[in-house]
């Protein structure tokens, strides 16, 4: 019990005793402001393991894991001799080598490396009987946010960079563009997301003669200043083998001085725990020596508790995972992947962050969809060798990680279907100003608050988009550093963006809005990017104060709901194939119907109409689909049009949401024309599929990006067209239909 009573003397708290049930939940100590700092260093009780055990940030309820590891360690304690080592620094530096190097001695370098993506965690011995759970960490910026997940216990970090990488700006492959950052970026994000104890190592890799090497490192010696443990400054070249042996010398220094008594400490956990740690370990090292489809990747909760009880001494299987999963050993998130543990990490990572390879087809789809897709997209790009239910687990574990969220959900063919929003992956705001300039307006009075942050990653802003859009969905516009929309219980406008001067890594988040209760809303806005920040890791400096909500409520009762923003009237709009021969009678039709409405004091929005030259038309086709009311003139070449089927699905995408697809869609079937029966529906989903394994039959031999950026946005359509069109006739079927058009229009038009 002596390092709670450690706990207790930080917190200049009463010694707490685990056994006993007076106290519930650790929160009430971070009520102190000492332990609010002390949490914002990174609070280090001397001989606990902080990963998985302690609170990660301040407000986490720890006990139980204290609890459930004490009771662990009665069980039979052992010494745990694992000090975390994290990898960090540009794409191409060579992190991925030294870590091959320290872990493995048959270590052969390939020149024909790929870069890392997302994170491999791999073991190394150290001097004195000490193990390195060695983290190598991808350096593109896209996974720059969630290295936060990963870096706030006590470990050793080794910064790597290399001349050639930190001469650029950035790498192109095709047509993405992937930024590089200077080592004094890398120092502050140690500094700035890293825990207060853990040893920092510089390293300049590639350096295979003395000649390249570079002295003293680019990097203001200030900024290397006031840290816990001396930061080194090495050379070495995992080519030529050169300064490995310094830097394993170097690292089996600094996991001494971690381990010190007066800083972490020599950690003991409980014997069964460790016990268990290497039956899983063995398991992988299993999987590795038999075929990949033969591998076990995951583990039920029921094998989980199996294998619990087989090593003994483990008290809270729970708690258990949550240490684990810190450790790196497994992967786990409550509620994720059906509740199962994931054995086989590099399976998960490896097909999730496969989307953001430099080389995939599904980066540059996905951009070109305005960071829009779905799973049928990377089931066909990236993700063919898995199953629907393994594509649903990565999805589902991109979403609790931020790196995509829900933006539209809709029902067809039996199940739900989901379309997703790559925050990393939107177009930039340049490209979404028209839409902006109808969503804000620039002249209108706005409340405005900023926080301001030394080192402001992406991470911060996407985590921010993401909280914004599983609430608004559709409802806001969304582009890549900021989103705007309209909230209906403060019946105001915001804007939340991301500012970062170019070059550099320090900015603030700028949060703006105007009319209805706007200070209201800028008060739970400034809270939301509060608890978005403390998820990535991040600490800021307000600005001017946040105003507070209305006189007479606390802060956070008035909940936030983005929605759309009410119509000052109306909107009415036609959708209806033009020039059609097979029915020449159509545009005297359409004509008739928006001059009968005209005379009805109502305006119909017709494209040929509204548009002018240069205006956009998909633009156009998007407000069509959330028209208050739209009359649809159904025929044969309407449902063969990508444009006519473009305005349709989007009009069932958003019915569906509000559920009253029947209620806003006035429909006229074209004489001739039937929908009535199944095979009339199945007809026209074989046509757009016939028209899909067509195109997908040209572009099977080549990159899909011969089609060009419109090509590939037809193709995607049309596959869900093909998907969905069953759905729609099936729902325009179901109806009683006017058999004139003069009854047609008589009915349409009443008030």
């Amino acid at each position: 019990m002596s390092d709670l009573s450690a706990l207790a003397e930080l917190t200049q708290l009463q010694y707490l005793d685990c056994s006993s049930t007076d106290v519930s939940d650790l929160r009430i100590l971070v009520q102190l402001p000492a332990l609010k700092e002390l949490y914002a260093e990174g609070v280090t009780i001397p001989g606990i393991p902080a990963s998985g055990v302690l609170s990660a940030k301040y407000d986490d309820n720890c006990l139980p894991r204290l609890r459930a590891h004490y009771a662990d360690l009665a069980a039979g304690a052992v010494q745990d001799s694992r000090v975390k080592l994290l990898i960090l620094g540009n794409g191409g530096a060579g992190k991925t080598q030294i870590a091959g190097s320290l872990c493995r001695a048959d270590f052969i370098l390939n020149p024909a490396w790929d870069s890392t993506h997302g994170i491999q965690v791999e073991m190394a011995d150290l001097p004195d009987g000490l193990k390195l759970s060695v983290w190598d960490f991808g350096g593109q910026d896209i996974y720059h946010g969630a290295h936060a997940l990963f870096l706030n216990s006590p470990s050793l970090m080794l910064l790597v960079w290399a001349a050639d990488t930190e001469a650029r700006s950035g790498v192109r492959e095709g047509a993405e563009w992937f930024r590089d950052y200077p080592l004094p970026y890398w120092v502050a994000l140690a500094r700035q997301q890293g825990h207060a104890a853990s040893a920092i190592t510089l390293v300049q890799n590639k350096c295979d003669q003395p000649a390249a090497e570079v002295r003293p490192f680019p990097v203001p010696a200030t900024a290397l200043e006031d840290l816990a443990f001396p930061a080194a400054s090495l050379h070495i070249s995992v080519k030529n083998r050169r300064g490995l042996a310094g830097l394993r010398e170097r690292l089996g220094e600094a996991a001494q001085w971690l381990r010190d008594p007066a800083r972490m400490g020599v950690p003991l956990i409980g014997a069964g725990r460790d016990r268990l740690r290497q039956r899983l370990e063995g398991m992988q090292a299993e999987n590795k020596q038999v075929p990949a489809e033969q591998r076990r990747r995951l583990l039920s909760r029921t094998e989980f508790h199996a294998l619990c009880a087989e090593a003994g001494g483990i008290t809270e299987p729970e708690h258990v995972l949550t240490w684990l999963d810190a450790e790196g050993v497994v992967l786990y998130r409550p509620g994720l992947f059906d509740d199962q543990v994931v054995l086989d990490q590099g399976w998960a990572l490896e097909a999730i962050y496969a989307i953001f390879d430099r080389k995939s087809q599904a980066l540059t789809a996905i951009r070109r969809q305005d960071g829009r897709f779905d799973r049928d997209l990377l089931g066909r790009l990236v993700w063919q060798g898995f199953d629907g239910d393994e594509q649903k687990l990565f999805l589902s574990m991109m979403q609790s990680c931020g790196i995509c969220f829900v933006h539209r959900r809709w029902w067809g063919a039996g199940g739900w279907y989901e379309e997703f929003i790559a925050p990393d992956l939107l177009p930039d705001r340049q490209a979404m100003a028209a839409r902006l300039e109808a969503r804000w307006d620039g002249e209108a009075a706005a409340a405005e608050w900023r926080m301001d942050y030394p080192l402001l990653h992406g991470g911060l802003i996407r985590t921010i988009l993401c909280m914004i859009g599983e609430l608004a969905g559709p409802d806001a516009v969304y582009w890549q550093g900021g989103v705007c929309g309209y909230d209906t219980n403060y019946q105001s406008r915001f804007w939340i963006e991301q500012v970062i001067p170019a070059g550099g890594w320090a900015g603030h988040i700028h949060l703006r809005t105007q009319r209805g209760d706007a200070e209201g809303l800028l008060a739970r806005l400034g809270e939301l990017v509060e608890v978005a920040q403390a998820k990535v890791g991040l600490r800021g400096d307000a600005g001017p104060k946040v105003p507070r909500q209305r006189e007479g409520t606390r802060m956070g009762e008035v909940a936030l709901q983005p929605g759309p923003e009410p119509a000052t009237g109306e909107t009415w709009y036609v959708s209806y194939a033009w020039a059609d021969k097979d029915t020449p009678q159509r545009e005297q039709d359409v004509d008739r119907l928006c001059e009968a409405a005209k005379a009805q004091g109502r305006t119909i929005l017709r494209d040929k109409n509204v548009l002018r030259p240069g205006d956009s038309i998909s633009d156009f086709m998007r407000r069509l689909g959330k028209g208050d009311r739209v009359f649809v003139m159904l025929s044969d070449k309407y449902l063969k049009s990508p444009n006519c089927m473009f305005e349709l699905f989007m009009l069932w995408q958003n019915c569906q949401r509000d559920g009253d697809f029947k209620d806003r869609v006035e429909l006229w079937v074209l004489k001739g024309f039937e929908i009535g029966q199944v095979e009339d529906w199945m007809d026209r989903a074989e046509y757009w599929l016939e028209r899909v394994e067509k195109l997908n039959a040209r572009v099977q031999n080549r990159s899909a990006t011969v089609l060009g950026e419109a090509g590939q946005r037809q193709l995607i359509l049309m596959e869900q067209f093909s998907r969905h069109v069953v759905d729609i006739l099936a729902l325009f079927a179901d109806r009683v239909r006017e058999t004139t058009w003069d009854e047609w229009l008589k009915h349409v038009l009443q008030p």
